[in-house]
């Protein structure tokens, strides 16, 4: 898979959920299900890895009882269905997110996770492997390509990897159903109707420069504000949850799902510095300072460069109109979990030089926007 359409910083797709009669939801359920089945496909790959998380995350929250795997809920259950070769152009499925407003339903975009199950097993077991070159990698190449580069044409990057790649796969999947399930329960405020009110660079607006206004803050308006808030508000519900869930030990406990957390932030925080360098003009890293101007002769990262119109729409998934930026969550996140104390990270610092380097970079961009 490439920045070319079918990258998206959140494939879970959730709108609020409210209290609806069983009949009405389960006939607009039943509607979109037969919809899926004839459009795309469910899949099954990761159906024992969502479902062990989800009737974890279960034991936390008493708006559900149960889970349902690729069918319709019943009364008391919420649904994630696993979707794969859904209609190109589609963000999850279909791109009409309406389709799952007020039902207790996520739909996950299957080749989200085969990034997140591939990610996990090479980083985990490839010692050495820098997570940000193997997200290249992945971005200029695809999944199947990068996999078998590290760990050889037969390497089964699908299966459980052992416990460390299981751990961090997980607890990956754990935030984000978490997340979602955050606007299930939250039931926060539509913030649709507001203006949007983003500004392209004078001149004429494009893809590119649209997406390269949504890096910059004094560049959007309320929507994009309202709407980034909102998904905070989920953000912070999920760390709650992942702070309930301990390891088993007796002597140590630690945050289940903690490791997987922190490793998600860190795929997508390398999959939005990537992006704005694939957005970045020759001008602007010319003034960059020479550490970081030396990333930029990756040959990876200059193939993706050399080609513009396969960029448009990185920046607005990865710096999105109605989420903040991975970079903003990824810190807020994490300074959140270490102040539990059986955080691995209890009590240190979640700012590190990389996220240094991409508001350096992201400022002269923006700078340049107005």
């Amino acid at each position: 898979m490439s920045f070319s359409g079918k990258t998206a910083l959140v494939l879970l797709i959730l709108a609020g959920w409210e209290n609806l009669a069983l009949s009405t939801e389960s006939s607009s359920i039943n509607e979109l299900f037969n919809e899926v089945n004839e459009t795309a496909q469910l899949d099954s790959t990761y159906r024992d890895d969502v479902t062990a998380v989800a009737k974890r995350l279960l034991q936390t929250i008493d708006e559900f009882k149960d889970v349902a795997i690729n069918t319709v809920p019943s009364k008391g259950q919420f649904a994630v269905w696993i979707v794969k070769n859904a209609p190109k152009g589609s963000k999850g499925y279909v791109g009409n997110l309406e389709r799952a407003k007020d039902l207790p339903l996520i739909i996950v975009n299957a080749d989200y996770l085969d990034q997140l199950r591939a990610g996990a097993t090479i980083y985990a077991t490839q010692k050495g492997t820098k997570l940000k070159d193997l997200v290249l990698e992945m971005s200029a190449d695809g999944v199947s390509s990068t996999a078998a580069h590290f760990l050889g044409p037969g390497g089964d990057w699908h299966a459980s990897g052992g416990r460390l790649p299981d751990a961090l796969f997980q607890g990956a999947v754990a935030f984000l159903l978490a997340h979602e399930l955050g606007h299930m329960i939250l039931r926060q405020p539509d913030a649709s109707q507001l203006p949007l009110n983003v500004r392209p660079k004078p001149g004429g607006p494009s893809d590119l420069t649209f997406d390269r206004s949504l890096m910059c803050e004094d560049l959007v308006g309320p929507r994009v504000k309202a709407q980034r808030e909102i998904e905070e508000q989920a953000d912070s519900f999920a760390v709650g949850q992942i702070g309930k869930i301990p390891t088993s030990s007796p002597t140590k406990p630690r945050l289940l799902y903690e490791i997987g957390t922190d490793f998600l932030l860190d795929f997508e925080f390398a999959r939005a510095q990537i992006a704005v360098a694939t957005l970045l003009k020759s001008s602007e890293i010319d003034v960059l300072p020479g550490t970081v101007r030396a990333d930029f002769d990756d040959p990876l990262l200059q193939r993706l460069r050399s080609n513009p119109p396969k960029a448009a729409g990185v920046v607005e998934q990865l710096f999105p109109r109605s989420h903040p930026s991975w970079y903003t969550r990824k810190i807020r996140i994490l300074t959140a979990l270490s102040q539990d104390p059986k955080s691995m990270d209890y009590g240190k610092q979640a700012e590190g030089e990389e996220g240094q380097m991409l508001d350096l970079i992201i400022g002269r961009a923006c700078r340049s926007q107005k």
